[in-house]
């Protein structure tokens, strides 16, 4: 609003140069972390966060603010973070529910509260938030220096058999999921942060209330992912989280569906719970596939998966 007043459509490139960052970083960081090791990559990755994060804040022009935020998306952690997570779980699927349900609480939390806080502080508050960020990812930092990496299968060997892993019909399959889930999520969290309060009237408290119904919503399901994932099945989960984005994207084409917050509301909450069942579902299953094909493949399996996922993030806030 600052420097480009005319029109909201900047807001929408930065947030496609962030993501498209984070394509690039996602299988970079998948691919190294099984070179250097998950610890050292996270470590590199934070090290990123850290700078850019900060410098987000004292940014004077869009071009700059691209540049930046193309850099900040270089350095994702999540990468890494869901490999980490795979290993320490071994092959107990009732353990990888769990880490991937807590991975999915801590995700959803993060990225909705940290646009609830952008919005409640608004503008004037803009370079306070941003630190406050880059001291979070320093926080990070520290806590995975202590840290002690989990064991993985074959961590000695070379990784291989990543092409034979690339052309499996289900590697394809999850990266279908993964990339209409990108698009679909960012498309619909850019929708409320720029839609709502240009075409709608909304406040910036409603739309931070926004972000906040769908953390509570989100955190609920992961914490019962476990128990959902042995009831129903993971196939079953990702099914149903499509089914409420089919219904989302219906329900858009009506303008009654923006008449009123608690509608709207609606709208964008079954638009959104597609991320935490479907992600995390296709994050179970990713380990076999690598397994299946390749040796010490993990984390560049969930590395290219996830740069699927990112390029429906760089897609879906330009479009939107």
């Amino acid at each position: 609003m600052k420097y480009h007043p005319s029109s909201q459509a900047p807001l929408g490139w930065i947030l496609s140069f962030q993501y498209g960052g984070v394509v690039v970083g996602s299988t970079l960081a998948g691919m190294f972390s099984d070179r250097l090791g998950r610890r050292n990559m996270l470590m590199i990755a934070l090290t990123g966060d850290v700078i850019f994060f900060t410098m987000t804040g004292f940014v004077e022009s869009i071009e700059m603010m691209m540049a930046v935020r193309f850099l900040a998306g270089l350095s994702t952690p999540l990468t890494a973070c869901i490999a980490w997570l795979l290993d320490a779980a071994g092959e107990d699927v009732g353990v990888r529910a769990r880490n991937q349900g807590m991975f999915g609480m801590c995700s959803v939390i993060g990225f909705m509260l940290g646009a609830a806080m952008a919005g409640f502080a608004g503008y004037s508050l803009f370079s306070v938030v941003n630190c406050v960020c880059g001291g979070l990812a320093l926080c990070s930092l520290l806590t995975t220096y202590r840290s002690i990496e989990p064991d993985r299968p074959n961590s000695d060997a070379v990784p291989s058999g990543v092409k034979d892993i690339m052309k499996s019909k289900e590697f394809l399959s999850l990266a279908v999921v993964y990339g209409v889930v990108g698009m679909q999520f960012t498309g619909a969290t850019s929708l409320i942060g720029v839609v709502l309060p240009e075409k709608f009237g909304f406040e910036e408290w409603q739309v931070a209330l926004s972000f906040i119904v769908m953390t509570v919503v989100h955190f609920l399901l992961m914490a019962n992912l476990k128990t959902l994932t042995a009831k129903f099945g993971t196939p079953a989960l990702i099914i149903s989280s499509y089914s409420l984005a089919i219904l989302g994207h219906i329900l858009f084409l009506f303008k009654f569906s923006f008449s009123s917050l608690p509608s709207t509301l609606f709208l964008f909450l079954i638009s959104t719970l597609v991320l935490p069942l479907a992600m995390t579902g296709a994050n179970m299953l990713a380990p076999g596939v690598a397994d299946k094909y390749g040796k010490n493949a993990r984390g560049a399996t969930v590395g290219m998966l996830r740069t699927t996922f990112n390029v429906g993030q760089a897609i879906g806030p330009a479009f939107s």
